[in-house]
């Protein structure tokens, strides 16, 4: 492994006053997976005032970690966290241990780790430690605890969420007895913040293995108790000739063809899951047809409802919820189609959010049979012909007229909106110039 100078620094500086330090965790797993390691742990035999005694002549950043053994050390422009071996007390809340005890004793150290892959540390030589065999488990591709499963999760129901996380980034396999642990204790999960939560959802739902796992009946109750909507997609059958597969797996098809970005990868998961709210049938000619006529709005209002329990940000909720709002709006490859459309893009992000919509789009009709697909390329290519374009007028921003002119005619009130998207839809069409004579005159004469 390449360690950088200033992690290097900090080992031979310990390691030059007579204490061990290590890079641990996940520098070295990723390093073992051939993989460039971004972030360095550094652990240490030194106690927390040893540690300060080492670096005195260096700036010591006061971040509360030192009751929990970590001493931030300013140096060359870094932040670098030393935190003592240690093992920890009890857990009381199934997330934070009541009390830590520190060590001089490696073995203890990694002992208290989640799983074998991260419990893995490595000297400035680049000798390894590994007292439970993670570098087997990392070459039989495997998720498994250190220890007792049960225990593990008792201690950090989070770790639930985060096997989840490496099995889908890694594309491993959770062990037997880990998968049961996390399957018998699920409900723990509701211990840990939704900040927390969020953060390994983010990581997990762009891994590459992600729908895969996600077709475990087991996996798919533990990820159900963050998200319990999604248990009612599960072997929901959608009665219709375009839906070959119950509306998970096709949440799941759906999920896997987007682009890589978890804004995509969230609409995506939640786009048709206001279904199951929306499911009807009616008779026609002799026969009982099935749909779910307004499931986009459904689904954007319970999206909405879902990310803001998981604490995602306005920007992002506000995106997942254009995405799904608008993943069914029916358009053509010509101009005239994505000019109509390109009336409800928002003005921020436009460029962005439109990629994100084809993607979407693109996923959703692959998993649909007998609908008429065609090139979303065309379509981009006709949006940004138009964009670019400074005669066209597809938003109420570049008419030629606005609410000021219709006040100076008479007007007032709601009418004013009603008359401007009135004739914003008649520029989209073609129908009227979009010219400020021409537009007044037309309003003069029918409103």
């Amino acid at each position: 492994m390449i360690i950088p100078d200033n992690i290097k620094f900090i080992l031979n500086k310990l390691n030059n006053n007579g204490y061990l330090a290590y890079v641990v965790g996940g520098c070295v797993r990723d390093n073992l997976l051939g993989k460039n390691p971004s972030d360095f742990d550094v652990t240490t035999s030194a106690m927390p005032e040893e540690i300060k005694e080492v670096f005195k002549d260096y700036k010591i950043i006061d971040n509360n970690g030192e009751k929990h053994g970590t001493i931030t050390v300013r140096y060359n422009h870094e932040n670098i966290e030393i935190t003592t071996f240690r093992y920890d007390g009890e857990y009381n809340d199934h997330r934070h241990p009541s009390e830590v005890e520190f060590t001089r004793n490696l073995e203890e150290d990694l002992k208290r780790r989640d799983f074998t892959i991260n419990a893995i540390a490595m000297d400035i030589n680049g000798k390894i430690y590994d007292y439970f065999d993670g570098k087997g488990d990392l070459n039989k591709k495997i998720v498994k605890c250190v220890g007792e499963p049960y225990k593990r999760f008792n201690e950090d129901a989070l770790r639930i969420f985060r096997a989840l996380r490496f099995a889908s980034v890694l594309d491993f396999e959770i062990e037997e007895n880990t998968l049961e642990a996390m399957y018998e204790l699920k409900e723990t999960l509701n211990f840990v913040s939704r900040e927390r939560i969020r953060v390994e959802l983010d990581k997990m739902i762009c891994g590459k293995a992600f729908t895969k796992l996600m077709r475990d009946n087991r996996i798919r109750e533990v990820f159900a108790q963050v998200i319990p909507d999604i248990k009612k997609t599960f072997e929901f059958n959608q009665k219709s000739k375009y839906h070959p597969n119950d509306l998970y797996i096709h949440t799941l098809n759906v999920v896997n063809g987007v682009i890589n970005n978890y804004i995509v990868k969230m609409a995506a998961l939640l786009h048709d899951i206001g279904k199951t709210r929306c499911f009807q049938s009616d008779i026609k000619d002799g026969k009982e047809i099935y749909h779910f006529i307004g499931h986009q709005e459904v689904s954007r209002d319970m999206a909405k409802d879902i990310l803001k329990g998981l604490k995602y940000s306005s920007d992002d909720i506000s995106k997942v919820c254009f995405l799904i709002e608008y993943h069914d709006y029916r358009f053509s490859t010509n101009i005239k189609s994505v000019r109509k459309f390109m009336k409800y893009l928002p003005e921020r992000d436009s460029d962005l959010l439109m990629e994100y919509l084809l993607s979407l789009k693109h996923a959703d009709s692959i998993d649909h049979t007998s609908v008429t697909y065609f090139d979303f390329n065309i379509v981009k290519e006709n949006y940004y012909k138009i964009k670019n374009d400074i005669n066209e007028c597809y938003n109420m921003k570049l008419l030629k007229i606005n609410g000021d002119d219709l006040v100076k005619c008479g007007y007032s009130g709601k009418v004013i909106g009603e008359i401007l998207n009135d004739v914003l839809d008649k520029v989209i069409n073609g129908s009227i110039k979009n010219d400020k004579k021409e537009l007044l005159d037309f309003i003069k004469k029918n409103w």
